[in-house]
């Protein structure tokens, strides 16, 4: 019975470690595409509709720095809105720059709630695997330890799903 739990649990630490590093490359990846895609929408607002020399310097800072959100901001609720709101052009980029940053959020949401849980049930695995010997004589304590396990590590691959949905998305 001993060893069947040491080799449960240290076989759950070891598949959510494995998983999480494959889908946090996939995201890393998406993450990058996402970033270039957001490029272009805030070059055409920082270079075609600022207000004045001094905006548009601080505007090629922010993009230099691609710092997105901030470029974002400014034209949809700042002092660059109503340069923003003149043309086709500029609104189509103001729009695609706001969906770019939701997704990139959202992936970003994702990916860190799949950390925290698979730190967690790996932390509990291992801990796990010191306490065996304490309750491998108690079948019920034993159940009710490699049912959690179980089902912490389907609630885990539940959300790698969820992120490879948004990676493929």
């Amino acid at each position: 019975m001993e060893t069947a739990l040491y080799y449960g649990f240290s076989t759950i630490a070891q598949t959510l470690a494995a998983a999480i590093a494959l889908l946090g490359a996939l995201a890393l990846f998406r993450l990058q595409a996402v970033v270039a895609a957001m490029r272009g929408p805030a070059a055409i607002l920082t270079d075609r509709y600022h207000v004045d020399g001094e905006g548009h310097e601080e505007l090629r800072r922010l993009l230099v720095a691609e710092n997105f959100q901030s470029i974002e901001e400014l034209f949809r609720t700042g002092r660059y809105k109503q340069a923003a709101d003149i043309n086709h052009e500029a609104i189509n980029a103001r729009e695609t720059l706001t969906r770019l940053l939701a997704s990139r959020s959202e992936l970003l949401g994702a990916l860190k709630l799949g950390l925290y849980w698979t730190a967690g049930v790996i932390a509990g695995s291992v801990a796990t695997i010191f306490l065996v010997p304490m309750f491998a004589g108690v079948l019920w304590l034993v159940a009710i330890i490699a049912t959690s396990g179980i089902g912490l590590l389907v609630y885990c691959l539940r959300v790698y799903f969820a992120i490879v949905k948004l990676v493929a998305g």
